[in-house]
């Protein structure tokens, strides 16, 4: 294997990477956080990536060594803000699996499985096919002739943002709205969540968290409802805005998200002599705690203090 270095007027000199046998797929990516790009590779049997020392100085770091891997594709797909990588194993002496593996943040890998039978999985991508701010994944089978993709699912705990009266739209003088913000724990386990809202402007920008509420407990099977209202400013820019939930571990691990769209009219302005900031296109806010089906059982150690511990007990159906 190779690369060709370009000296910026597309004159290409060819550096040898290593000898790696049948490879059959490569690609770049920062593996390892260190703001320098590494590659990625596979070759019968070999997963691996090749670690760059900044001087394109390339160092092979095995990932898997199974059957015959036809491709690999770096993605964040646990939203951790680590590299993870998705690969496809093809028959002929393969697996046929597509699955991925999961990066600690120090380049310890974790296989996860997620087709265990794709006959000839020979491409893989991922990228967020429905919309939903986390990342699916595709791949085609060449001997089944199929091309799919997956769903990302969360299992564990979800978020959901149920907006009042849509589709929204804010008058060029400012307004408000609101919505209902409901964390479902859909274990038997009690669990500690944080839950936070970003906004996606118009220009693409992300601002936020406008929301952020931390050490969320939750009793199994159990949720929490907020009822929350914002109030836009009459010179928050026209165009559409996406306002986004996050439940998982702030904020860096995303477990689930939900969004809806607000839309702001044309024809409010910045006051004369104001110097305009997104950060201020919010005013004041509002919310209301609900409890529906649940019952609180404890707050521990006490209301008042920084952190509490809360737990609710689920209603009986009927």
């Amino acid at each position: 294997m190779a690369w060709w270095e370009n000296d910026g007027s597309q004159n290409f000199t060819r550096h040898w990477l290593a000898n790696f046998p049948d490879p059959s797929s490569i690609c770049a990516a920062d593996v390892d956080s260190d703001g320098d790009r590494d590659l990625l590779a596979v070759g019968r049997p070999r997963t691996s990536w090749f670690e760059n020392d900044g001087r394109q100085n390339f160092t092979e770091r095995n990932i898997q060594t199974l059957g015959v891997p036809s491709s690999v594709f770096p993605a964040d797909l646990d939203l951790d803000g680590d590299m993870d990588v998705l690969g496809t194993n093809q028959s002929n002496g393969g697996d046929n699996k597509v699955r991925w593996w999961e990066n600690d943040g120090q380049q310890n890998f974790t296989e996860h499985i997620i087709s265990s039978y794709f006959y000839g999985a020979h491409s893989g991508s991922a990228a967020d096919i429905d919309g939903d701010y986390d990342l699916d994944v595709l791949a085609c089978a060449y001997y089944g002739k199929h091309i799919s993709w997956w769903e990302n699912v969360p299992t564990e705990v979800q978020v959901t943002l149920i907006p009042h009266n849509p589709p929204i739209q804010i008058p060029p003088e400012g307004g408000h709205f609101s919505y209902d913000g409901v964390v479902t724990n859909s274990t038997n386990a009690t669990v500690r969540v944080d839950a936070w809202s970003m906004v996606l402007l118009p220009t693409g920008h992300i601002l936020g968290p406008k929301r952020l509420y931390q050490d969320i407990y939750l009793a199994p099977y159990g949720d929490s409802l907020k009822t929350i209202s914002h109030r836009v400013k009459r010179w928050a820019p026209p165009g559409e805005y996406t306002y986004i939930g996050y439940v998982g571990y702030y904020p860096d691990t995303k477990l689930d998200s939900s969004y809806f769209h607000f839309t702001k009219l044309a024809g409010g302005g910045v006051p004369p002599g104001s110097v305009f900031r997104w950060s201020d296109i919010f005013g004041e806010e509002s919310e209301a705690e609900l409890v529906s089906g649940n019952a609180l059982l404890e707050a521990y150690p006490s209301p008042f203090n920084a952190r509490t511990n809360i737990a609710y007990n689920l209603a009986e159906d009927g």
